[in-house]
């Protein structure tokens, strides 16, 4: 496990860790909340999957964050690092 104290040192090595346990920290932008799931988008482009019943704080645009997760890779598509098996720090 790594911890990373923004999303900009995450992004200059994000290859190394496809598939590896990081924390990092980040800024709220957006978040979609339902009953299995809330999706927090940290910095506008880093994704994170949260099983809402393991979400244990209120969430709010512009909270600093860290949050733990599996890197699963980066989404040309969306221009989205993408990130499972999450929890709030």
């Amino acid at each position: 496990e790594k911890h990373f104290d923004s999303t900009s040192d995450f992004q200059k090595v994000h290859l190394e860790y496809i598939g590896k346990v990081i924390d990092i920290k980040g800024v709220v932008v957006i978040f979609d909340k339902d009953a299995k799931f809330t999706n927090i988008n940290l910095d506008g482009s880093f994704l994170f999957s949260v099983e809402t019943r393991n979400l244990t704080k209120e969430i709010a645009i512009n909270d600093e964050l860290v949050i733990k997760g599996r890197y699963e890779g980066y989404d040309d598509l969306f221009d989205e690092y993408s990130f499972t098996d999450c929890s709030v720090k």
